[in-house]
């Protein structure tokens, strides 16, 4: 849960540029720019509306342009590592950390 005080400080959620994909990533980046933690529930799910299944084309062309736009964004904090994800997962999938970083930072 986020105070409204500290989601207005965040401006909310950018739904203009991210509104079906990276709207929590976005908007917990912005908390911890602004110098809050956030704590990772994992039995929790943020949702604002029913998930979209990436089915047409329309769909898959409006992701790609959130994650670009997410990634030109955030692109500096994404190359130093994302704290919360688990890294175990790269290992199990044989993905190095530099593959994953340039896939996710988008380099």
């Amino acid at each position: 849960m986020v105070s409204k005080e500290l989601f207005d400080l965040c401006d909310g959620f950018d739904d203009k540029h991210l509104s079906s994909l990276f709207w929590s990533l976005d908007f917990c980046l912005q908390l911890r720019e602004h110098g809050y933690e956030n704590v990772y529930v994992s039995l929790e799910i943020a949702e604002r509306t029913k998930k979209k299944k990436m089915t047409d084309r329309s769909e898959k062309k409006k992701w790609g342009q959130e994650q670009s736009v997410f990634q030109e964004r955030w692109r500096k904090r994404l190359l130093e590592g994302d704290v919360y994800y688990n890294l175990g997962v790269l290992y199990n999938k044989k993905i190095s950390i530099n593959d994953f970083l340039k896939w996710y930072a988008g380099v």
